[in-house]
């Protein structure tokens, strides 16, 4: 049914240049776009800036083009917008973020991450990992999304995110051991015993 509906929303959009069916669209998925560049911003703000960057670049494309996915397009647009603007970040050399102070549980990789994604702790940490890890942890683990959902979005097979998945979780797991052991002084006592 919802499929569906946003078919002919679409097609409202194309064929006669719809705001009304545009403003539709932008409701029930504006939160989840916002959500997604709010873990790949530095502040709320930026996210939506570029939120608003998003939707402007979908209702140019909505209007000419064949879309099959809202979500799927939306999240691409966003990947690229949020490219863009660290593109253009980087050539007016801003600093780095500031380190997460949240101290990580033990456990298992997954439910370690999956706890802490609530996400004071990992949000900082996040900006260290590949730009693919980051995306697939915010879409796994913030928005909720299936393997299934996030191979849509990525073209790829199931297999091939759940694997991703699992190499993101290693690696964020790597980056908050080595700040907390760094952070207790526990690697610099290692050094010592070693000499």
């Amino acid at each position: 049914m919802q499929k569906e509906h946003e078919k002919f929303l679409l097609f409202r959009i194309r064929r006669f240049k719809d705001q009304k069916a545009f403003d539709e669209l932008y409701k029930e998925n504006a939160p989840m776009v916002q959500r997604f560049l709010r873990y790949k911003t530095p502040t709320i703000t930026e996210a939506e800036d570029l939120t608003a960057e998003v939707f402007i670049s979908f209702w140019n494309y909505a209007q000419t083009a064949h879309v099959d996915r809202v979500q799927g397009l939306l999240y691409k647009i966003a990947r690229n917008v949020c490219a863009n603007y660290y593109r253009k970040r980087a050539t007016r050399n801003e600093a780095e973020l500031e380190d997460a102070d949240d101290v990580v549980s033990k456990g298992s990789v997954e439910e370690e991450v999956s706890a802490v994604l609530s996400f004071e702790a990992v949000e900082k940490h996040l900006k260290h990992l590949k730009e693919e890890y980051q995306e697939v942890l915010i879409m796994r683990y913030l928005q909720e999304m299936t393997i299934r959902e996030i191979a849509d979005v990525l073209e790829r097979s199931e297999n091939a995110v759940r694997v991703l998945v699992h190499r993101s979780l290693k690696a964020i797991r790597r980056i908050m051991d080595d700040y907390y052991a760094n952070r207790t002084g526990s690697h610099q006592i290692s050094e010592e015993a070693s000499e």
